[in-house]
């Protein structure tokens, strides 16, 4: 079960980028991310949820999580535990904001100081054949009213030699680009970890941030060679429409996708003692159409991330420092001539920095910071002037 504050200022998010630029977010006794450690891996594999992830918790894995996560999360033979691999999750909030929202926050939902469940959520989480495992997870939206699959990821992965040296190989069949990732710096799993659904947010996201999450298929190949050079690549399509209400998507004003996107991942990695760090480079390239209208032509995106990962992870302290830049090229003819964007080509950038400490792995702190143009430029301004 997660309990969690929010508080925000519509008025900061739009004139004070120090609001954005630094959020606490105090950890305790089981506070929950977006998808907390789930128990039917832990029964699974017979080790603890510290075993994989960061204070038990949460996206961020530990170098244990992620080779279980790259081998298709098949590890572990426990006869003594016969099951089906269901695990669940609820997610609460309180949200308090600066002023209040004229109408209300949501449909339902009083002007300010608003107790909502969030998310709970069904999982799927475990082997199902003995090179395949999946995550799955199905959620009502407690905000929303509405239920709908959520993250999707299954996999097929195996180990060999090339040159020999080892190499891990896999496939990924998911429904969000980057959900499959096992750094936290990638969108799906990075900072911030959760929001409330009841606070203002800034609107403008780049595509990989969010903007085709459960409204598309993809299917992407992976390989990780001698624990140290990691590369992926692969393709995304648009769900049909009427698949997409079928699984509780409404598909109504979101940007399809003619043809395939892309997707690459590249990564370099090195774990000694309790030390590991990663850096590397991911991305997606798409013809768009924006808000599925196909008479005015295509916007091409183009979003190429950059990021850097530290974890130092030795009870009883834990640490880690996560750094992203994404910049969304755009080329906006088709918006241009529906009459939703005044410039033909324009630029998204983002810039998220993370960095945390944990202690006996039950007490946290984690400070983040979250700019996007204009405030990305203004703090680089302020930093070279």
């Amino acid at each position: 079960m997660g309990r969690h504050l929010w508080v925000g200022d519509d008025g900061a998010l739009r004139h004070g980028w120090w609001w954005t630029s630094l959020g606490l977010l105090l950890a305790m006794l089981g506070v929950a991310s977006r998808a907390a450690a789930l128990p039917s891996y832990s029964w699974q594999t017979g080790q603890p949820c510290t075993q994989c992830h960061v204070q038990a918790f949460g996206p961020a894995l530990t170098s244990f999580g992620r080779q279980f996560k790259l081998n298709g999360y098949v590890w572990g033979d426990r006869p003594d535990v016969p099951f089906i691999p269901l695990a669940a999750m609820l997610q609460t909030s309180f949200t308090h904001t600066a002023d209040g929202q004229p109408g209300g926050a949501a449909p339902h939902f009083n002007a300010n100081n608003n107790v909502a469940l969030d998310q709970l959520s069904l999982f799927y989480a475990g082997r199902i054949a003995p090179h395949v495992g999946a995550l799955v997870q199905g959620t009502y939206d407690g905000v929303a009213g509405t239920a709908a699959l959520d993250n999707v990821d299954i996999r097929a992965a195996n180990q060999g030699k090339v040159a020999g040296m080892d190499v891990i190989y896999g496939v990924s069949l998911n429904n969000n680009p980057t959900v499959q990732d096992l750094w936290n710096t990638t969108p799906a799993w990075g900072f911030p970890f959760a929001s409330s659904r009841l606070a203002p947010t800034p609107a403008a996201t780049t595509l990989i941030d969010g903007g085709l999450a459960q409204q598309v298929a993809g299917l992407t190949a992976y390989t990780l060679w001698h624990q140290l050079l990691y590369v992926e690549v692969g393709a995304y399509r648009t769900l049909p429409a009427d698949v997409q209400r079928a699984i509780g998507i409404s598909p109504a004003g979101e940007p399809q996708i003619d043809g395939f996107a892309s997707y690459w991942r590249l990564a370099l990695q090195r774990d000694w003692g309790p030390h590991a760090v990663a850096v590397g480079t991911f991305g997606l390239h798409a013809a768009v159409f924006p808000g599925r209208e196909q008479q005015a032509g295509h916007d091409h995106l183009t979003d190429v991330g950059v990021d850097a990962t530290y974890q130092f992870l030795s009870s009883p302290h834990q640490a880690g420092l996560h750094v992203t830049l994404i910049t969304e090229h755009q080329r906006l003819a088709a918006s241009q001539a529906l009459g939703n964007a005044s410039n033909r080509s324009d630029r998204l950038t983002t810039f998220r920095t993370q960095a945390s400490y944990n202690f006996m792995e039950t007490y946290g702190v984690t400070l983040g910071s979250d700019f996007s143009d204009p405030q990305f430029q203004r703090v680089l301004a302020w930093i070279s002037g």
